[in-house]
């Protein structure tokens, strides 16, 4: 018995990735669980609940999580499953290792996992505006500096690079873009 990994598709058009655990120190029984005594055989709390990750337990747990989702807060609008499925190993790593573009995925007519490129698009546009604030900062204090000191070369360097960051977003490689791999390459 494992951890089950599973894509949602939502009415929202997102995909949700969800762990279904198969073991672990759940508060109280699981549905479909049973308790795994520690190896001395006696029962007692350092033990494990366990169960078999099926199709009835993966729709419990989504639906569980579903009245969460239906709730929408100001960052998320509300939402509700429109089906899932298990994910293999590698397309569960998409979700653990590719966290740039990770919103973008979505699951084709077919059911394959892929991304879309419009909405990778809008994750590294997000992405780089993330990286434009933090240089900003620092920009922002050197700029300031070298204006302070009447060094106006050296500012005007410094703007030129800020003027960059500030037209990074709006770069027409981006919208060119014909992949992740191709948006990958301008970071």
């Amino acid at each position: 018995m494992s951890n089950v990994y599973v894509a949602i598709s939502m009415t929202n058009g997102m995909v949700y990735h969800m762990t279904i655990l198969g073991e672990g120190r759940f508060p109280s029984q699981p549905r479909d669980g049973f308790w795994q005594p520690d190896l001395d055989g006696e029962v007692n709390p350092t033990g494990l609940w366990r169960r078999e990750v099926n199709d009835t337990v993966i729709s419990f747990e989504v639906n569980k999580a579903s009245y969460v989702w239906a709730k929408a807060t100001p960052d998320r609008p509300a939402a509700l499953p429109t089906g899932w499925r298990v994910l293999s190993d590698d397309e569960h790593q998409q979700f653990e290792t590719d966290r740039v573009y990770r919103n973008a995925l979505i699951v084709d007519e077919k059911g394959v996992l892929k991304h879309d490129i419009v909405r990778a698009r809008d994750c590294h546009r997000g992405y780089v505006r993330k990286q434009r604030a933090t240089a900003m900062v620092e920009l922002d204090a050197k700029w300031m500096k070298f204006k302070g000191q009447g060094k106006d070369s050296d500012a005007a360097a410094v703007e030129t690079q800020r003027q960059g960051w500030r037209d990074a977003p709006a770069d027409q490689r981006i919208e060119a873009a014909q992949s992740v791999d191709d948006l990958k390459k301008l970071l």
